[in-house]
């Protein structure tokens, strides 16, 4: 399986996964149980705004911020997120492979890490994974249903490319 076809997966898995979040009330969306940065709104958010300053520090252009906390809802953050994950995965999609090994700092809010591209790339995905993780865990809490985004389901939909 391929970077780019991970790209996809994970594409699949977070809208899979925001489309659930559609039964939420607003109230539910915003509601930090756990304290700063444990509500359902960040755990969708988060992933996809590292996302793209990864994105943006791979490619040296200059890293965004985005306000988090002005999301109401599930669908705005998926209208907000659907061209930063296609451009994730153009990215990833039009990367040359001998880029794959160039090393990049990335200065984040809790230090400065250098990885290489690919490692970058496959933390990306890894960190969506543990969101999504998290939201499963928010939506369950709350009564609510939620549904399965592991790689396999997204295999035997049909989504993957055939080997």
């Amino acid at each position: 399986m391929t970077l780019v076809d991970l790209c996809r997966y994970d594409a699949w898995a977070f809208e899979t996964l925001t489309a659930a979040c559609g039964a939420v009330s607003p109230a539910e969306f915003a509601s930090e149980p756990f304290g700063k940065g444990s509500s359902v709104r960040f755990h969708l958010a988060h992933p996809i705004s590292a996302m793209d300053r990864y994105r943006a520090r791979v490619l040296g252009e200059p890293v965004p911020d985005y306000d988090l906390s002005a999301f109401e809802s599930a669908s705005e953050v998926q209208d907000w997120a659907a061209p930063l994950i296609f451009r994730f995965g153009l990215m990833v999609e039009e990367l040359p492979e001998s880029d794959l090994t160039r090393a990049v700092d990335h200065a984040t809010r809790v230090g400065v890490y250098r990885m290489t591209v690919e490692e970058t790339i496959r933390h990306v995905l890894n960190h969506g994974t543990y969101h999504r993780g998290q939201v499963a865990a928010l939506l369950r809490a709350a009564g609510h249903d939620f549904p399965d985004t592991d790689l396999l389901f997204w295999v035997v939909e049909g989504s993957a490319p055939a080997l």
